[in-house]
């Protein structure tokens, strides 16, 4: 079922679901911050896709904002271990109905074309062997007039900024996040272009601040 040659080693889910809770809470609201600037979601109805979505927290997070009541969620994650907690947190806080938890591969969506309004990813893409293809794959999976939104750490990010994540890890008492296995904006650059999507996405960072840690990438698929 598995290629193992399309992802480099995480955490277990138990490992991840410890760190996004303690670790990660500014970043995944700086993250839904951002859905909601761009989806203006309320009274709206709509698909989201979240790729790589760990133990499901992001869409968990959505699950429970009543701007997102119109919304049906969808994660998918390559390790099964990540998919039975985040099917189990998912019943555990009702959103059964709402939320469907599968295995997936970032770099062969098993889902048609222009199948999600909004496509997410977190934290997942500096995983991957092959982010020109899965870059593809979210934009080929996005409806017309839908965007997506990868939110990642850089390895390229100012040292004082990662000098402070550094002390929250440790401060939790956790070791130094590998910043070598991060992308530069200039690799994230060549990636884009080499997706062929260099007109319809935008590269972007922060130049200070917890935002710097990492970029945001947005895609747009125009309407039709």
């Amino acid at each position: 079922m598995q290629h193992e040659n399309n992802i480099k080693a995480i955490p277990t889910a138990e490992q991840y679901e410890v760190l996004v809770a303690q670790l990660t809470r500014i970043w995944d609201d700086l993250l839904i911050f951002r859905i909601r600037s761009e989806l203006q979601p309320a009274g709206k109805k709509g698909a989201i896709l979240d790729v790589g979505m760990g133990t499901g927290i992001i869409l968990r997070y959505l699950a429970a904002d009543e701007d997102f009541d119109g919304f049906a969620f969808t994660g998918i994650d390559y390790f099964e271990d990540m998919v039975e907690i985040a099917t189990e947190r998912v019943a555990a806080e009702g959103f059964t109905n709402r939320i469907a938890c599968s295995w997936g591969d970032a770099n062969k969506l098993d889902y048609p074309d222009d199948s999600f309004d909004v496509v997410i990813s977190r934290a997942t893409i500096h995983h991957l062997s092959d982010p020109t293809e899965a870059l593809r794959e979210k934009y080929r999976v996005l409806k017309p007039g839908g965007f997506a939104i990868i939110h990642d750490a850089r390895r390229d990010a100012p040292e004082e900024t990662l000098a402070y994540f550094t002390k929250i890890r440790s401060d939790l008492g956790m070791n130094p996040t590998n910043i070598d296995e991060k992308f530069t904006m200039d690799e994230m650059r060549g990636f884009i272009e080499k997706a062929g999507l260099k007109d319809v996405a935008t590269l972007s960072t922060a130049g200070s601040g917890p935002e710097s840690l990492g970029y945001e990438l947005m895609i747009y698929k125009q309407k039709n």
